[in-house]
């Protein structure tokens, strides 16, 4: 009988910390934020002549930021150019798999 006591209290246990929220929470007067940071690279494409900008505004997904270019490439018939930086998440927003790269 105590094994089978010990093991639902083990398996409560368990299910407690799955079942616990991740992240980071600030409370602004009364109100609850989770706040999120990752790493994202973009590729976008320019018409070829075109120099890039040297920033990208990212808004996608909930994410936000500002990416700076890291490099840029001519192909016989447009400009790829890389961009790299932190966004940020205030909210909800969607969740990747780390390390993830978005292409466009």
């Amino acid at each position: 009988m105590k094994r089978v006591g010990l093991s639902i209290t083990m398996l409560l246990t368990c299910i407690v910390f799955l079942t616990a929220p991740v992240g980071s929470y600030a409370s602004d007067e009364g109100s609850t934020v989770e706040s999120m940071t990752k790493t994202v690279s973009v590729w976008e494409r320019y018409p070829l002549g075109t120099i890039p900008p040297s920033i990208y505004i990212y808004d996608r997904l909930g994410w936000k930021g500002t990416l700076k270019l890291v490099d840029y490439q001519t192909a016989p018939d447009f400009v790829i150019a890389n961009y790299k930086g932190t966004v940020t998440c205030h909210g909800t927003c969607a969740v990747g798999e780390p390390g993830d790269q978005e292409k466009e």
